[in-house]
């Protein structure tokens, strides 16, 4: 179960540095992102120097990706990872918001 809550939290910390550098952040986004976080951090057995070090790996993804592809492929890498990752965050908002309505 470890190895999979690395890649999602690793995947998560990547998807909202994507969603900062496309701006494509919001409340909801964001309190998506923090329920996401709290809940593979609770699911996981990670030290904190080890869920340190996921976060920098995901934000330093994020930043690479940003300058690599350049102005002209920015907006398809927006469009793709960036709305993939904001949409998962949302969803992931309105499943636990949904959860405590019953």
């Amino acid at each position: 179960m470890t190895a999979q809550r690395i890649s999602q939290l690793y995947h998560a910390y990547y998807g909202m540095g994507v969603i900062d550098y496309c701006g494509l952040d919001s409340w909801e986004v964001n309190d998506g992102y923090e329920r996401r976080i709290s809940y593979l951090l609770l699911s996981a057995e990670l030290d904190t120097e080890s869920v340190r070090r996921i976060r920098i790996k995901g934000w330093i993804e994020a930043d690479y990706q940003f300058g690599n592809h350049g102005l002209g492929g920015f907006r398809g890498w927006c469009k793709k990872d960036g709305q993939r990752a904001q949409s998962e965050f949302l969803a992931f908002r309105a499943g636990e918001l949904g959860s405590t309505r019953n």
